[in-house]
């Protein structure tokens, strides 16, 4: 296994986990709404009642990268992570 193939298997696995807690809270904020709903006035909605660090970042779409020459294009990855 090269270092490359480790970092990225690292990564992918911290972003699992991050994926699966979150879910784990959303489940929760959810049963936690549903709950208290009835005490609320009409017309709360769910993300303003308990709001979550991640609920205001906003998603940048990933772009495909077309390249004939794989090799190339990670070679110009390395060299601007280098800088």
């Amino acid at each position: 296994m090269t270092p490359r193939h480790f970092k990225n298997m690292v990564i992918g696995y911290l972003a699992k986990s991050e994926s699966e807690s979150r879910e784990r809270w959303e489940v929760a904020r959810y049963n936690a709404f549903i709950s208290i709903k009835p005490q609320l006035k009409k017309g709360t909605k769910l993300l303003e009642t308990l709001p979550f660090p991640w609920d205001n970042t906003l998603k940048t779409p990933v772009k495909p990268v077309k390249s004939d020459k794989p090799d190339v294009f990670w070679d110009k990855v390395d060299k601007q992570k280098d800088k």
